[in-house]
């Protein structure tokens, strides 16, 4: 399992917790136990949970790669490939340049 998957559920299970414990609260700590109450502390303890979901997967979760060090650009351009245009296709019929010259001389004039 990937760091990401184990964190997600130790952050949804700390989520859980926090609704649970504003359920636990209200029902034990305040000794409410009508419909009203447990439904009021059911929804604060959602929304908590949501917060901190929100913010944990902020902090922990979606981290922004590092930036790494910049390079001068003769050593950038040393790392780069070679270019090759997206349309330019080497083989045994010659190069870009050669059939374009085929192609012009094949078209009529205007």
């Amino acid at each position: 399992m990937g760091r990401e998957t184990v964190l997600f559920f130790v952050l949804n299970g700390t989520g859980l917790g926090i609704q649970l414990a504003c359920i636990g609260f209200t029902n034990y700590a305040l000794g409410l136990t009508d419909k009203l109450a447990s439904n009021v502390a059911l929804l604060l303890g959602i929304c908590l949970g949501t917060l901190f979901s929100f913010w944990s997967y902020r902090k922990w979760v979606w981290i922004a790669p590092t930036a790494s060090p910049a390079l001068a650009p003769a050593v950038f351009a040393a790392e780069q490939p070679p270019y090759t245009p997206s349309g330019a296709v080497t083989s045994a019929r010659g190069t870009p340049a050669q059939r374009q010259e085929a192609v012009d001389i094949k078209s009529p004039t205007a």
